[in-house]
């Protein structure tokens, strides 16, 4: 049986978000060795079509988890759930469109099963512009999928979860919520 934590010392983990993907993985190594974490059961991974969402993915299908692949780009879902039949599945979504986050969360119980890991790791960052510089639309853009989408996925999920006194929320973050980066308000 394969823990959630297990195997993730040689995560791909870099980037500005890697130092908070590194550290959110060794969480899970801790909790893994007080055995506290789940074995093997159905995980949603938003920001699914590259970087650390990619690799979640094919980590975790490896590993028999059942892993509801997430991102805009049905193209990149599929070629990433192609090597993994059975474990993972693509849900092309734009994390900003309530409703087609409602009719994806519907799809991926019906079809996969009630999640019982959900990782939030899409995120929108701006061209490095300062803050002033940016256009509203850039702001929107990232307000749009950091915080609204992140919370319209997050809510029929743990809706369900909760229901089912059963949750793991995991958030992949990027290090520019821990310290200033410059142009990067």
């Amino acid at each position: 049986s394969s823990n959630f934590g297990s195997g993730l010392s040689g995560s791909k983990c870099s980037g500005r978000r890697g130092a908070a993907c590194s550290s959110a993985m060794s969480q899970e190594q801790s909790a893994a060795a007080t055995g506290s974490t789940p074995t093997a059961g159905v995980m949603l991974v938003t920001g699914a079509s590259s970087g650390v969402g990619a690799h979640l993915v094919r980590h975790f299908a490896a590993k028999i988890w059942h892993v509801a692949a997430v991102a805009r780009s049905a193209a990149k879902l599929e070629e990433l759930c192609k090597p993994f039949p059975g474990h993972a599945f693509p849900f092309p979504c734009d994390q900003c469109d309530r409703a087609a986050v409602l009719a994806m969360v519907s799809s991926v119980q019906s079809t996969v099963g009630h999640v019982d890991v959900l990782v939030l790791n899409a995120a929108q960052a701006h061209d490095g512009k300062p803050f002033w510089e940016l256009s509203i639309d850039d702001v929107d853009r990232v307000l749009d999928v950091n915080l609204k989408g992140t919370m319209y996925v997050v809510h029929p999920v743990l809706k369900d979860m909760v229901q089912r006194n059963a949750w793991r929320i995991i958030g992949v973050a990027s290090v520019a919520g821990t310290r200033g980066i410059a142009n990067e308000s």
